[in-house]
């Protein structure tokens, strides 16, 4: 709990693929919620939903000349997401 305060934007992905590989139960995106003690936290279970998400991030602050720090932490590869090409496409 308290973590992810200083974040503007939390997000907690979680791979269903490595979670099976670990032997692991899927998690309840509720329960990740409150663990975190955040409201505005995303949880995210799609490679695909992660990307378009860090995606909008990036192109919303080439209009608002905010910069983006990603700050990633993981156990595994996020699906083996390309963070170069996800952080320099340009929408």
């Amino acid at each position: 709990a308290g973590s992810m305060n200083a974040a503007d934007d939390a997000i907690v992905y979680f791979s269903h693929h490595a979670l099976n590989l670990k032997g692991l139960p899927n998690l309840d995106p509720t329960t990740v919620k409150k663990y975190f003690a955040r409201n505005d936290v995303n949880i995210i279970d799609e490679k695909t939903q992660l990307e378009q998400k860090v995606n909008k991030l990036v192109a919303d602050s080439a209009s608002t000349g905010k910069p983006v720090f990603l700050l990633l932490m993981s156990s595994g590869t996020f699906d083996g997401i390309d963070w170069n090409a996800v952080s320099s496409r340009q929408n």
